[in-house]
């Protein structure tokens, strides 16, 4: 399956066929290898990053939701 990007959004929309395939836009990232399985090691380094209590709880609740 060919995967659809929104119109502006740089990236593919995500659907019940499609969520396990990687988005094209993620074609020049480099996997981290904190961990041993690139999988872990990319739930680990995002779940590294907090936001600074100064940011109003609106936008860290966005922050986390993302």
């Amino acid at each position: 399956m060919t995967a659809q990007r929104p119109e502006g959004f740089g990236f593919k929309r995500l659907s019940i066929e499609n969520w396990l395939e990687i988005d094209p836009a993620w074609s020049g990232v480099a996997m981290s290898s904190s961990l041993p399985d690139p999988s872990e090691a990319w739930v680990f380094d995002l779940t590294q990053s907090h936001l600074n209590s100064a940011v109003p709880s609106n936008i860290r609740k966005l922050f986390e939701i993302a």
